[in-house]
């Protein structure tokens, strides 16, 4: 089974965690494992641990075989993450022109 990071735009938004959640759910229909430890870190730790939690991110993003793309825009968060991802030879799918599921 393809095991993917999900990136979704947050910045402190409620409404993007539900809609990220969505997402998650359409990959896991499609089979894909899904890594997304972002959903529950952000209603756990505040904005003044973001840092941290790329760290978390990026370990997460080593693991994976994809990283996934998802939302209605790329956040500079997004951004880092695939670059992340990039580096370590891993495939960026961008699925950001997608009407949400």
């Amino acid at each position: 089974m393809k095991t993917v990071y999900l990136a979704h735009c947050y910045g402190g938004d409620p409404m993007n965690r539900a809609n990220a959640k969505k997402w998650a759910r359409w990959a896991l229909e499609r089979g894909v494992a899904v890594l997304a430890d972002w959903l529950w870190i952000t209603e756990v730790w505040t904005e003044e641990k973001r840092m941290e939690g790329m760290r978390v991110n990026r370990e997460l993003i080593n693991r994976a075989d994809e990283v996934w793309l998802v939302g209605p825009e790329i956040s500079q968060g997004m951004k880092d993450e695939a670059n992340h991802a990039r580096e370590r030879g891993k495939p960026v799918v961008d699925f950001t022109k997608l009407a949400l599921p």
